[in-house]
């Protein structure tokens, strides 16, 4: 019976951070719904985009999702610190499980085009050359064509988020 005060006693700082976590994790999806109906969703055009950050760099990166880039990482936080409650009852599947989440969140955030249009976007107004002008448009075009919602890595990402999350849902009912 120690060992387990030891561990939950181990793990509180953890909890206590997954647990806030959690709840900026509630505060950041209701102020997105807020903020997609005021100042709208992705761009549809690259030169929409391009336009959108010209006027207003904030909007323009708050439309292309700088949010959840900002916020995605909590999720390690949070799974962390249910990892560490539920690891006393099912070591293996709870790491298993963990490690497939962290897998999913990984792969989602690496594939975020909001920089890269952020800069093309910057190289775009400062060139004149209608040629370079094509060639930004044209590398722009690709980012936003494979953004977040269509690219492989970010539906097997969500994949394996989802799937993780599920199973540790299971374990904790079980628990």
């Amino acid at each position: 019976m120690s060992h387990i005060i030891k561990t939950e006693e181990h793990w509180k700082p953890f909890i206590m951070t997954g647990a806030i976590s959690a709840f900026l994790f509630l505060v950041y999806s209701i102020v997105t719904m807020i903020l997609l109906l005021i100042v709208g969703g992705q761009p549809e055009t690259v030169q929409e985009c391009f336009s959108m950050l010209q006027k207003s760099k904030i909007i323009g990166l708050i439309r292309l999702d700088i949010l959840t880039i900002i916020v995605m990482p909590l999720y390690y936080l949070i799974f962390f610190a249910i990892y560490g409650t539920l690891k006393e009852y099912n070591e293996p599947a709870t790491t298993f499980f963990t490690v497939i989440i962290f897998i999913g969140i990984t792969m989602f955030l690496t594939i975020l085009p909001t920089s890269s249009l952020l800069k093309l976007s910057d190289t775009y107004e400062s060139v004149s050359d209608i040629n370079v002008k094509n060639q930004i448009i044209t590398a722009a075009q690709s980012l936003h064509a494979a953004d977040m919602w269509h690219k492989t890595g970010a539906i097997i990402g969500g994949v394996f988020l989802q799937i993780g999350a599920l199973a540790i849902s299971i374990l904790m009912l079980k628990n």
